[in-house]
């Protein structure tokens, strides 16, 4: 996986829903970390919200790193959207690093998507989330089963990395300490 052929999917990271997320203050946490990784990485994004109208938008805490706006949905997985799909063919990249909530659902069924699409979806396991516990654990459990890769925030950007010794590496180093 290199970053020329790496793209970003932030998935209903919103308002209304993100409360309601078990471990939720983790998972932004982290999902902050991945985000400025990738933007220093100049990896593109894709940023979408479930029934905005209803859910809200992406919290700011997301918002303000991508810089991305909400691309509105009603399909469970974002392949449903014609819009969406056609910014991440757009993108052309194969590989797919997903962060979102909830984990069962929209994650779920994206990378279901993603992967009969022939993409390579990457989730980072500690940027996505569930209401429930056992909901998460489902999800990772099929996401393994699919053969899909699932690693955690400094795994994914590492590799992305390759190597030390940049000025963005550097900068991404202040980020875990």
């Amino acid at each position: 996986m290199n970053r020329e052929d790496t793209q970003g999917l932030v998935i209903d990271f919103q308002e209304r829903l993100v409360p309601a997320i078990h471990n939720y203050e983790e998972i932004i946490k982290n999902t902050k970390i991945l985000l400025k990784g990738l933007k220093l990485l100049d990896i593109p994004l894709t940023q979408t919200g479930q029934y905005i109208r209803g859910l809200g938008g992406t919290v700011s805490e997301i918002k303000e790193i991508t810089g991305e706006r909400d691309m509105n949905k009603i399909t469970f997985s974002c392949m449903g959207n014609e819009e969406i799909c056609k910014r991440i063919s757009d993108i052309n990249r194969k590989n797919i690093i997903i962060c979102g909530i909830e984990s069962h659902i929209c994650v779920y069924q994206t990378v279901k998507d993603l992967k009969d699409k022939g993409y390579n979806p990457v989730v980072a396991a500690d940027c996505i989330g569930s209401r429930k516990p056992a909901d998460y654990a489902a999800a990772l459990s099929c996401f393994q089963a699919m053969g899909v890769y699932v690693g955690t925030t400094e795994m994914i950007i590492y590799e992305q990395f390759g190597r030390a010794g940049s000025p963005e590496f550097k900068e991404f180093s202040k980020l875990i300490k």
